[in-house]
């Protein structure tokens, strides 16, 4: 199967896409809105994923603006110099290069941030046909990618294993073979019956890579039917 064919099975479950520029952040919260009004967005969201994070800004933007004050933010950030900007948010956030294929060794292209104030944010596993990228005057990095499918699955294990070790004795757990079964059970359990992270909107800006990012988020695209957003250059 073609990636073309791929995207096109994806887009089967996508509910709508909001194509935006990056001058076009207060209109998107307007479509947003529009898009609740018509009971298209439920009128209480859970989680706002936003890949391609950067320093956090759209985030900041969206909590500011947006008038879901419950909602919670997880911010996906491919360049690790992004960290302690990322901190002082104040939403959870991951730092990993988000793509089709989890653990898979890829090259990351980062333009030095002495060529221009927003040069960084060209960043991409692809080599972007601009001036801050030429001359080789860019570094190049070996990171590891990861999906989005990869990521919630890890999360939402970590979190219903930390609810059934409340259930259950941990001297128990780690002593006896049976307990250690059960703890399994249950979190096996936990998974079938028990959704603890509820995806509503996924804002994609990766410079380029939003294809490689829609196939890895397959899984969690046919199971929560988000919003998606992304970025085009207009």
């Amino acid at each position: 199967m073609s990636i073309f064919d791929t995207y096109c099975i994806i887009c089967i479950f996508l509910i709508n896409i909001l194509v935006y520029t990056n001058a076009e952040d207060h209109r998107m919260v307007r479509a947003l809105k529009s898009l609740q009004y018509r009971n298209i967005l439920p009128s209480k969201l859970h989680y706002i994923l936003d890949i391609g994070a950067y320093s956090g800004e759209w985030t900041s933007f969206m909590k500011s603006n947006l008038g879901f004050p419950d909602a919670s933010f997880i911010m996906f950030e491919g360049n690790k110099d992004k960290e302690s900007m990322l901190k002082t948010i104040g939403e959870e956030y991951v730092i990993g290069l988000i793509g089709d294929i989890d653990g898979k060794i890829i090259t990351y292209h980062v333009a030095g941030e002495s060529n221009s104030p927003h040069v960084s944010t060209g960043n991409s596993i692809f080599l972007e046909n601009t001036l801050a990228f030429e001359n080789s005057n860019f570094e190049i990095r070996h990171e590891v990618m990861t999906t989005i499918d990869a990521i919630l699955t890890r999360k939402e294990y970590e979190e219903n294993e930390a609810i059934c070790l409340l259930e259950i004795e941990l001297d128990d757990v780690f002593n006896h073979n049976n307990n250690n079964i059960e703890l399994i059970k249950c979190i096996n359990n936990m998974k079938q019956t028990n959704i603890n992270i509820w995806i509503d909107i996924i804002k994609f800006d990766i410079q380029g890579a939003e294809l490689l990012g829609l196939t890895g988020a397959k899984e969690t695209i046919e199971k929560f039917q988000p919003i998606i957003v992304m970025e085009s250059s207009i």
